[in-house]
């Protein structure tokens, strides 16, 4: 929900006609995201009880249970908070101040971590260093959406109104979007252990899946400054194109060579990083993942000119149609007709990227001939 925010964020806030809203454009998709997790987060808690005892927790630790995951669930809340004044901070030119946040973030998280661990490791009961992280994590995002709210206030430029109406067209395709990224994974996983492997593929998709997340960050990072630098000039009607050299120098390039390094040497990695020796007939599934993922972030790369037009309606048609109809409907054709190996659904990965790609070069070659797409 954060991520879908701030995405929305970057393509209304630097727009022309959109500068002197941008007091109204930050709070009324602070209160959606507030409202939506918050929710979400009080649905949890309404049925916690039935949620931990379905996990086998014992019934003498229920009340601990509960308050560890009550305080998982505020984090939640603050998480899409934080997240979403985030991107508020890259639209506004922050980005700098953005990194210092999250180093803040990471740092203080390892630091109060490891107290914890040294903590029970002392012989101490497990519950106080539980609730201990769960507590610091809390303060730690309280403190980073405290400094940043207050950094993105004093570079709003207005605060004029801004259609609530406008601002769902967009933000709601993008909770599509990741709503969809975030369902796809736990049914995939459960495919995964259907097909015929040796054990522990399900480690090795895992451990693969970390990396790609990792080898991605240069592009993903890079996509945000692209969304705002396109959504800009769109609305300006300037030349749209002046987003994709820094994309392709600061983004594209560093992760084309780190997927690569994936594809020549993934089993090393694996072994190196993660101490994990795979399968040997898992070998065959790694380079073709990473070539698949390196397409689709060539797919993820052609959004940037959708969104910068409000058509994320689009990217999010083209995210159904590639990961929920292609990926998973054509995994589970694979294991009904016992055809599903570590190869076949590597296959099948690299189908569903190749789609996205072509769906989303598709409709960016449309709208770039000035043909009309019309929104919904």
């Amino acid at each position: 929900i954060g991520t879908a925010t701030s995405v929305s964020i970057l393509v209304f806030w630097r727009r022309e006609e959109c500068t002197h809203q941008q007091g109204h454009i930050l709070i009324k998709h602070l209160l959606s995201t507030t409202l939506l997790t918050m929710t979400a987060a009080l649905t949890a808690w309404v049925f916690s009880e039935k949620i931990l005892l379905a996990y086998s927790i014992d019934t003498n630790a229920i009340t601990v249970a509960r308050a560890y995951l009550g305080i998982g669930l505020l984090n939640m809340v603050l998480q899409s908070i934080y997240i979403s004044l985030d991107g508020a901070l890259v639209a506004s030119k922050l980005q700098r101040f953005s990194m210092l946040i999250a180093a803040g973030l990471l740092a203080g998280n390892i630091i109060f971590d490891r107290l914890s661990i040294a903590y029970y490791f002392s012989g101490n009961d497990p519950v106080t260093p539980l609730l201990l992280i769960g507590l610091s994590t809390t303060g730690i995002l309280l403190f980073a959406i405290t400094i940043s709210t207050r950094k993105i206030l004093r570079h709003i430029h207005g605060w004029s109104s801004f259609s609530i109406k406008e601002m769902m067209s967009v933000w709601c395709s993008e909770l599509g979007v990741y709503l969809i990224r975030g369902v796809t994974p736990f049914i995939y996983t459960y495919q995964l252990c259907l097909i015929t492997a040796s054990a522990g593929f399900i480690v090795t998709y895992q451990l693969a899946l970390q990396l790609s997340y990792l080898f991605c960050l240069p592009l993903l990072a890079s996509m945000q400054i692209a969304v705002r630098e396109a959504s800009e000039a769109e609305s300006v009607n300037t030349n749209t194109a002046k987003w994709w050299q820094p994309l392709l120098y600061t983004g594209i390039l560093p992760t084309t060579a780190l997927l690569a390094l994936g594809v020549f040497a993934g089993v090393p990695i694996l072994e190196i990083a993660f101490n994990y020796h795979p399968a040997s007939d898992h070998f065959n599934y790694l380079p073709v993942f990473f070539i698949s993922c390196w397409i689709g972030q060539w797919g993820n790369i052609f959004t940037v000119p959708l969104r910068a037009k409000k058509l994320n309606y689009l990217v999010t048609k083209n995210f159904f149609i590639a990961e929920l109809i292609i990926l998973l409907g054509g995994t589970q054709l694979l294991i009904m007709l016992n055809l599903a190996t570590p190869l076949t659904v590597a296959y099948a990965s690299l189908l569903f990227t190749t789609a996205y790609l072509i769906l989303n070069v598709r409709n960016a070659h449309i709208i770039n001939q000035n043909k009309v797409v019309s929104v919904p």
